[in-house]
């Protein structure tokens, strides 16, 4: 009988094994200075994007080199949460923004038809648009979105 390897014992028995590695963090004071404390040099030793400012970076979009916003950026500029910004994008209000490792950013072009979705959400929700409206205003912002 072969033995299994460590990705397919895990499979088999990852809530069992999570479920006391998160006891053994919340109960040993220890275990968790020490994890924590790898945690820290890891980030640490990380190569760090180019950063101009909180959540504002230089990213490569059809071979030219722009500012990426963050959504915390984008929400910050907007005057909005960062989980309004994922809503529109859940609804269909705006597409995928490019995602950098496990963040979404988004380039200045894409910030203001992100506030054009935002006004169209707005104007419908006080009677001000109809849906046919919105959804031409959501079709102009998949065509321009780039």
């Amino acid at each position: 009988m072969s033995e299994k390897s460590f990705k397919e014992w895990y499979g088999d028995n990852k809530e069992d094994y999570n479920a006391k590695r998160r006891a053994r963090y919340h109960g040993d004071k220890e275990y968790r200075k020490r994890v924590q404390s790898y945690t820290r040099r890891y980030r640490e030793g990380r190569p760090q994007k180019e950063s101009i400012s909180g959540g504002v970076f230089m990213i490569k979009v059809n071979g030219k080199t722009v500012k990426g916003y963050r959504t915390g950026a984008v929400a910050v500029k907007l005057g909005v949460k960062a989980e309004a910004i994922r809503y529109l994008e859940k609804k269909g209000y705006i597409l995928k923004a490019v995602v950098s490792g496990k963040n979404r950013t988004y380039t200045f072009r894409q910030i203001s038809l992100i506030k054009k979705a935002f006004d169209a959400r707005y104007r419908f929700n006080n009677g001000m648009m109809t849906q046919e409206e919105v959804t031409a205003v959501k079709e102009t912002i998949k065509r321009e979105w780039v």
